[in-house]
């Protein structure tokens, strides 16, 4: 796939999910446009993205490197060490009301 075509590809994915987080009115809880949340949404996932390579790496998982709209190829390098234990420590900290989310999302139907 083509660069141009990775980028157009990014831009209309961050622009769906603009629009999925105006649909579910989910500024709502924060009072941030849109497009700040989803930049932000945006950027978590390549965070996950990096910190899932960087588990592989660490455990010899080989995989051939597949390019990621919007992520750049040197992102792995990117994020330290520092920052993924600070993820990690922030994911523990909130687990139970990320629990909490979870159950009321169930009870709702929410999948």
């Amino acid at each position: 796939m083509s660069k141009s075509k990775m980028d157009r590809r990014y831009l209309r994915f961050k622009k769906g999910l603009e629009n999925l987080l105006n649909i579910h009115s989910m500024e709502l809880g924060s009072n941030t446009p849109n497009f700040i949340m989803a930049e932000f949404l945006i950027k978590c996932l390549k965070a996950f993205n990096t910190a899932v390579r960087q588990r592989e790496t660490w455990y010899g998982v080989i995989r051939p490197k597949a390019h990621i709209p919007g992520i750049p190829d040197d992102t792995l390098e990117q994020v330290s060490p520092e920052f993924l234990e600070a993820v990690d420590t922030s994911l523990e900290r909130n687990r139970p009301a990320l629990e909490e989310l979870g159950r009321l999302d169930a009870e709702e139907g929410v999948q």
